[in-house]
């Protein structure tokens, strides 16, 4: 056998074994979303939603506490989706944290929104702990991306952190935050395949979660939810 049928061969079988490596999914760590620091995560968990597709479709937020706001969302350089009040989650994406029960802990992965700042000065939109939205798709394709599909999120524990008790102290547009959003903004929108289980919301002013019009094949189940000031599902 010749020396270059050998190395023809040699190079086949490299490309077949490549074939064969499963993608391992991003950390959050690696982006620089360090859980208990008391630093703002949503630059770095953008990063990594961002970067979903490089990890086979999945990212992972390990146990710990992580804090996010809309202060670092219009400002965060390059991202590789555009900048808005949200952590978008693309297409073909499962979103995975370590765990969601407060029993299980402390293998829990929590998510809060911050409980102060906001550009008038009265906590984030003007209500303490009340962010427009955490995680999901901000309904816009010019300010976001495009509309998504098959998504998948769990095993997380999601905090809204607002300080408010009953649904009439609030006024407004600023009731309506979600920790999770997906809601199509015409009827030529359509958003297929949103899967959450195992995720456990609270202290929202507003929706634990809100699944609107042109959600399409949509499966919630294993919830918990607590203090949401509006609709917990």
């Amino acid at each position: 056998m010749s020396c270059r049928v050998l190395v023809l061969r040699l190079i086949l079988a490299l490309h077949l074994a490549s074939q064969l490596v499963v993608a391992q999914p991003l950390n959050a760590r690696s982006f620089g979303a360090i859980p208990d620091d008391g630093k703002d995560d949503t630059v770095a968990l953008r990063y990594l939603l961002g970067n979903c597709s490089k990890g086979g479709g999945e990212v992972f937020i390990p146990a710990g506490h992580y804090t996010v706001s809309p202060l670092t969302t219009k400002q965060g350089g390059p991202l590789p989706v555009r900048t808005v009040d949200i952590l978008p989650v693309p297409s073909n994406c499962h979103v995975r944290g370590a765990g969601h029960s407060p029993l299980a802990m402390p293998n829990v992965t929590t998510i809060a929104m911050a409980t102060n700042g906001g550009a008038d000065g009265k906590g984030v939109n003007g209500v303490d702990g009340c962010w427009w939205r955490m995680f999901g798709w901000c309904g816009n394709t010019s300010t976001c991306h495009d509309v998504p599909s098959n998504i998948t999120i769990t095993d997380l524990h999601l905090s809204g952190s607002t300080n408010y008790t009953e649904y009439a102290q609030i006024a407004g547009s600023r009731e309506h935050g979600s920790l999770i959003f997906f809601y199509a903004p015409d009827q030529t929108s359509v958003i297929k395949g949103i899967t959450v289980k195992r995720v456990f919301v609270e202290k929202v002013a507003g929706d634990g979660m809100d699944f609107g019009d042109g959600v399409q094949d949509l499966l919630v189940s294993d919830i918990l939810h607590r203090d949401c000031l509006r609709v917990g599902v």
